[in-house]
């Protein structure tokens, strides 16, 4: 097995080449794309503004639940709509990329089609899901992935975990780069709604968290550490937006901090971005992650993060063991008293740019 030394790493952000000077391409993303503005669906939207300002042509062909029409965004539809688009885009000469969480059998399905479609450009692969590793176990599953990555002419894994487990399948670590999907830029915040600010203001330390729908965003423990310091006396408070902060499980563990909870429920990009602002602690409790574009969204903006040590962390976030809420409530107050400023991150636009370069 490779040593992770061998994989291509991160181009220091100072060394991201002039958009001018890339060669013009024509890409078309199979992707999310916003609405709803998960992690994978504004990495794409933030990618595809970077294509276009380096002089490529783009098209996003959006398989997440939206699927709304836009300007250079088809909706993927049925199997058949999405073969004929794919089909139809090969014909013209476009470069496929694919971005896919890696961690079920339909993520690999689609790996495979993509792979085996005839094309001119080598596709490109985007592997996004912190459960991709513990998803890739057994010889079936591992050689799923392994014959699919084959068919790519680069592999670009979210973080060095995925690169691991995927290198561990047999795939070339040569193929393999490890790349954030941050895309060097934020963007500019909305209207914050307006139960944030009088909530906000009356409480002595809030924390705001982007929270999904699955269990590995791990809402219950996120509580739990709320709840603890309350009972310490700490006057703390949890903001919670995304799809999963809506959910009826997280609105029955909220009761037990009472009016110490606001859930916005899924928010538009711009709204996410001015709630993650009116708050100087962000949290990730997850029990498994990618690479997390809301802690570096959140860095780059000045807050104070604090996540679960269950993935690697860029420079500057305050860890807590995974899944222990009493390690959490702790690594809050410490956030509560840490001094923090905006923080660069590394461009993962650029990085991507190059290897469409690079990529016979």
């Amino acid at each position: 097995m490779a040593d992770e030394s061998d994989y291509p790493r991160l181009r220091a952000f100072a060394l991201r080449p002039s958009p001018a000077k890339l060669p013009p391409s024509r890409i078309l993303l199979i992707a999310d794309y916003p609405p709803p503005a998960g992690g994978v669906a504004v990495h794409a939207a933030g990618l595809a503004q970077a294509i276009r300002e380096a002089g490529g042509t783009v098209v996003v062909l959006d398989i997440g639940k939206g699927q709304l029409p836009a300007a250079d965004v088809l909706p993927a539809g049925g199997y058949a709509q999405f073969g004929a688009t794919v089909a139809r885009h090969v014909r013209a000469g476009f470069r496929l990329h694919l971005h896919t969480s890696g961690a079920n059998w339909k993520s690999w399905a689609l790996a495979e089609f993509v792979a085996a479609a005839p094309h001119g450009p080598a596709p490109v692969v985007t592997l996004h899901s912190g459960l991709l590793p513990a998803w890739l176990t057994g010889r079936v599953r591992r050689s799923i992935a392994r014959l699919a990555c084959s068919g790519f002419g680069a592999v670009l894994c979210v973080s060095e975990q995925l690169a691991s487990a995927i290198v561990r399948c047999g795939v070339e670590p040569r193929s393999v780069h490890v790349v954030t999907p941050f895309v060097g830029f934020v963007g500019a915040p909305g209207a914050v709604p307006p139960a944030v600010a009088p909530f906000v203001a009356n409480h002595a330390l809030v924390i705001t968290a982007a929270l999904g729908p699955g269990a590995e965003y791990a809402a219950p423990l996120l509580v739990e550490a709320v709840r603890k310091l309350r009972a310490e006396g700490v006057d703390a408070a949890l903001v919670a937006y995304g799809s999963g902060s809506h959910s009826r499980a997280i609105q029955s563990i909220a009761l037990s901090i009472g009016n110490a909870a606001l859930l916005l429920g899924a928010v538009d990009r711009p709204t996410a971005i001015a709630v993650m602002k009116s708050a100087q602690i962000f949290v990730r409790p997850t029990l498994a992650d990618g690479d997390a574009l809301s802690v570096r969204e959140a860095l780059s903006l000045g807050r104070t993060v604090v996540a679960s040590d269950a993935v690697s962390r860029p420079p500057g976030v305050i860890l807590f063991k995974s899944g222990d809420a009493t390690a959490l409530a702790s690594a809050l107050l410490v956030a509560h008293v840490t001094p923090v400023v905006a923080q660069m991150q590394p461009d993962g636009a650029a990085e991507v740019l190059q290897i469409y370069r690079e990529c016979a």
